[in-house]
């Protein structure tokens, strides 16, 4: 690493930065007499431009240099330009663990969805060589474990060690998210802002229509099929529907194949929900027991349900399973956030809070409605201090997302777009996937009855959790505040809708629906 202050007479007369063709051809037969007694005055300013082709095998100094060099010959001085990063995820997901999100950003307006296909660069991945694929490999890489995608132990309760059967390769429960209260300004406050419109539509559901809104009928699972199939999106055909809840089953005539869900009308979070794969007398998956229609009539009456739908079952990725939900939070055609929820009904079950480009954003915990607004500097103050760990509707957060594929999350987007522009106000869009693509499950208007959400990306210009950012884009979205965007006009599907009496409704919508 250093040259003796006097060279000794054999020195190669050649410049240093051409470097020796080849290795010495013998050995110098002694070595200085003393060390010199600082840093060389000859070091070259620059790594040398030619690496000696060989080297020798014997003769190792016997001493430890005592000056490093100021450049480490072999080392890029630069990062390789982001362009060369891959351009799109592999379409099949890899079988190990993953710890990284995967960009796949559209647009937020139908404009632009064609742009969607253009992948960012992965998140917390660099490259340490120009070598980078310019397209998926035809083997499916590892992906790369990132710091970013696990939700922080700050703000969520790591649980214990799984003893149960997650896919290594899949989503499975990790922590359980603190609980803690945000100050934003009653206009920015999404879940004040959801308590707010709630209120005002069941004690006042006239004054909607008056107004021109009409969100409150399609948060109705039998007006959401009727909304749905007037705009001709894809839903689970309805099977039946019967305002007769002590027998109302008596008269349903289950198809000679295939599967079927049973949902009471008026409830959330799996409340009153009967998934029979094979019908009845065979396994419930939310329960895992074998249910007779009596069991599950039985089932309707405990729950004080007074109207009941049924609908065709779609199957998850394997045959008996329920698929994987994404609920995207809908603004007059802007995606505010997207609730992923993976491996439902099962032990597994976990969930995770996205961005409209698949990037995570529920890493600061979870967040209930406080007084506002309350600021720290430039940030809304979230009270960490009373922080509690609690599930979000029976589940913890997910250990990791599996990246999606672009055009099935351009797909979802799509669809959101078309149902939220249509509604105009904010509403919630459940989707699942079948065979690529999207099915609506169903609309919610009130997300978790304005309890809690799990959305709060940082604000790239102050660093701040913005806990507040789906109460700013209602607050945005035009119309009143009180009902979250514009009116739009009534689906000629709910015309009279809200006169009907239930019977009225279901005899309506019956007398269209063949017999199985």
């Amino acid at each position: 690493s250093y040259s003796p202050s006097t060279l000794p007479s054999g020195t190669p007369t050649t410049n240093v930065s051409d470097g020796p063709s080849q290795s010495p051809s013998g050995t110098p037969n002694m070595t200085p007499s003393s060390t010199p007694s600082g840093a060389p005055v000859g070091v070259p300013s620059t790594t040398p431009s030619v690496v000696p082709s060989t080297t020798p095998s014997s003769n190792t100094p016997s001493t430890t240099p005592s000056v490093n060099p100021s450049v480490v010959p072999g080392h890029p001085t630069k990062e390789p330009s982001a362009s060369l990063a891959p351009s799109y995820s592999p379409s099949t997901l890899p079988s190990g663990r993953t710890n990284i999100i995967q960009s796949a950003p559209p647009s937020s307006s139908l404009v632009g969805l064609s742009n969607a296909l253009q992948l960012s660069q992965q998140n917390g991945v660099t490259f340490s060589s120009s070598a980078i694929p310019s397209q998926s490999p035809s083997v499916t890489p590892k992906r790369i474990v990132g710091s970013t995608v696990l939700p922080s132990t700050q703000f969520c309760e790591p649980l214990s060690a799984n003893t149960n059967t997650c896919s290594a390769s899949d989503s499975e429960p990790f922590c359980r998210p603190y609980r803690q209260t945000d100050h934003c300004a009653f206009q920015d406050s999404f879940l004040s802002l959801i308590r707010n419109r709630k209120d005002t539509y069941t004690s006042d559901p006239l004054s909607l229509r008056s107004g021109g809104y009409w969100y409150d009928l399609i948060d109705d699972k039998l007006g959401g099929k009727l909304f749905a199939e007037e705009e001709n999106i894809a839903s689970p055909a309805l099977k039946y529907c019967s305002a007769n809840i002590f027998n109302g089953l008596d008269s349903f005539v289950p198809p000679a194949s295939g599967g079927f869900v049973v949902k009471a009308v008026g409830f959330h979070s799996n409340k009153g929900i009967f998934v029979l794969p094979q019908g009845f007398d065979s396994i419930e998956l939310l329960s895992g027991k074998v249910m007779s229609k009596a069991d599950v009539q039985d089932a309707l009456v405990a729950s004080r349900a007074a109207r009941v739908i049924i609908e065709d079952y779609v199957s998850g990725e394997s045959p008996n399973t329920l698929p994987n939900e994404y609920k995207f939070h809908m603004f007059n055609g802007t995606v505010g956030s997207i609730v992923y929820v993976s491996n439902p009904g099962t032990p597994c079950a976990c969930f995770a809070e996205l961005d409209p480009s698949w990037n995570r954003i529920d890493n600061e915990g979870c967040f209930s409605p406080g007084n506002g607004p309350v600021t720290n500097g430039q940030c809304i103050h979230i009270d960490r201090t009373k922080k509690q760990p609690k599930q979000m509707k029976g589940m913890d957060l997910c250990s990791s997302v599996p990246p999606l594929d672009p055009s099935l999350l351009v797909k979802l987007t799509t669809t959101a777009q078309t149902v939220s522009q249509r509604v105009g106000v904010y509403m919630r869009v459940d989707m699942f996937v079948s065979n690529g693509s999207p099915i609506i499950g169903e609309f919610t208007a009130g997300h978790t009855g304005g309890k809690v959400h799990c959305s709060a990306p940082i604000d790239k210009t102050t660093g701040c959790a913005d806990s507040c950012h789906l109460g700013k884009l209602w607050s945005g979205n035009g119309g009143t505040l009180s009902h979250g965007g514009p009116s739009t006009a009534l689906p000629t599907s709910l015309v009279g809708f809200s006169d009907a009496t239930w019977e009225q409704k279901c005899a309506t919508k019956m007398a269209s629906i063949k017999s199985p």
